[in-house]
């Protein structure tokens, strides 16, 4: 009985001891507060990436835009390089003969003194600076600095079997940059006269 007793008794104190940590410690850890997230982590939407002229990212370009509406979208360097840029373009014309000469194919390329100039294969197309004969290639090197834009445009018709060909290319005189070819090759293959499938503008801003 007396054993049973102090079984008790100690049961008691466990149990009171107990009570008192739990009680002591209620103050010194509170229940956490929920927070709130949006206050601390605002949404900023989606990040966009950041595009910049050393990028030398293909652009695309508008084919119907007006020689006219053209105005330079180079950039304002201060260390600038120099670049020896190349244009090379053809075109075909496939017999019978009385499909040659009919042609109305066109390129565009930007020059050294940052103006458009217009490549065609007949001389009443508005604008042109030079008529290309067919299978013969045109070809044409200048020097351009940092800034640039490399632009080329090709667009226009002919009769079936007929095509045209362009390209351009830039190289760094220092050797320290390697630049995309923008390039493109053409197939009117339709009956009678008709344009190309995919006229092509593109342009890069060299750093």
């Amino acid at each position: 009985m007396i054993k049973s007793t102090k079984k008790m008794k100690n049961l008691i104190i466990v149990l009171i001891s107990s009570l008192m940590f739990w009680g002591c410690n209620e103050d010194k850890y509170p229940a956490d507060v929920e927070e709130n997230y949006e206050e601390l982590f605002p949404w900023q939407g989606i990040e966009k990436p950041e595009s910049s002229y050393e990028d030398m990212n293909i652009r695309a370009c508008n084919t119907e835009e007006a020689l006219s509406d053209y105005i330079y979208f180079g950039k304002d360097i201060t260390d600038k390089r120099t670049y020896t840029v190349t244009i090379e373009c053809s075109y075909n014309e496939s017999p019978p003969a009385f499909y040659v000469g009919l042609s109305k194919y066109e390129i565009r390329y930007i020059d050294e003194d940052k103006n458009i100039k217009s490549i065609g294969t007949k001389d009443n197309q508005e604008g042109i600076s030079y008529i290309l004969e067919s299978g013969k290639t045109y070809t044409k090197t200048f020097e351009v600095q940092s800034g640039y834009p490399m632009y080329l445009f090709v667009n226009g018709g002919g009769y079936r079997f007929s095509s045209v060909k362009a390209k351009i290319t830039a190289q760094s005189v220092d050797g320290l940059i390697v630049v995309p070819i923008l390039s493109t090759e053409q197939y009117q293959n339709k009956m009678g006269f008709d344009l190309i499938p995919n006229p092509y503008c593109e342009y890069i801003i060299l750093p």
